[in-house]
């Protein structure tokens, strides 16, 4: 943040999760309003874009084509990943959530576990795939309740467990149930158990898996890039 004020010849200014999170201009909300509706205690000038979606890293090729590989030789897995923050303090999750996927008689994807190790025929694990690309092709999705991994998810329109780490994530994982599309579990109880629990019920419930079809309907009818880009140029002519 500061280094694009400094481009665009703006002093310093407040810290900007502290100090300068509201702006009497406009403030973006940069998800759904499915995700949150708005608050009394909300500023009047929030503008409800809709979600972000990054323009994810490039994946080698032969990592690629290991993955498509898997994908096309066999029935959806189940997508296991921790996003970008929760990646690096797995403790246990991708064991348990392993062994949860062999109770249940599901394959399973891998995202961003550590090591190499070969985990046998109906499981594959990389440093790192596309979600945009792995998500739509999974039977469920795994996660930690990360804004750019949710949104992903939603937008796939799969079922999703959610194990929350910290942040925003334990909010992000009750809000996805509220919405009917998820189930969650603490990260402390997290076990094999718990999870292949969780996520036999959420493969057997149709009734959220339409649900997961309707809301990302509503999510990819959104341009959130394009409204709040236009909510800038309003502030921006309003001060020109």
């Amino acid at each position: 943040m500061r280094e694009l004020r400094v481009e665009l010849g703006l002093g310093r200014g407040g810290d900007p999760i502290f100090e300068a999170l509201h702006s009497p201009a406009r403030v973006l909300a940069l998800f759904s309003r499915l995700f949150a509706e708005p608050q009394p205690d909300w500023p009047s000038q929030v503008c409800f874009a809709g979600f972000l979606f990054w323009d994810e890293e490039p994946v080698a090729t032969e990592v690629s084509e290991r993955i498509e590989e898997f994908l096309a030789s066999g029935p959806e897995p189940i997508v296991v990943t921790l996003g970008s923050s929760a990646v690096l303090d797995p403790g246990s999750f991708y064991q348990e959530s392993l062994a949860a996927a062999r109770t249940l008689g599901r394959r399973a994807l891998v995202l961003g576990a550590p090591g190499e190790e070969s985990y046998g025929k109906d499981v594959l694990a990389v440093p790192y795939a596309r979600h945009s690309e792995v998500f739509p092709r999974a039977c469920a999705v795994v996660h930690q309740g990360g804004m750019g991994t949710t949104a992903r998810a939603l937008c796939a329109g799969r079922p999703m467990l959610v194990v929350p780490w910290a942040y925003d994530q334990p909010d992000n994982a009750a809000r996805l149930v509220r919405m009917g599309v998820a189930r969650k579990i603490a990260r402390r109880q997290y076990t094999e158990k718990s999870a292949a629990r969780e996520l036999g019920l959420l493969l057997k419930d149709e009734k959220l898996q339409g649900r997961c079809r309707e809301v990302a309907a509503w999510v990819k009818s959104e341009d959130g890039l394009g409204v709040a880009c236009e909510a800038l140029r309003a502030v921006m002519r309003a001060v020109i």
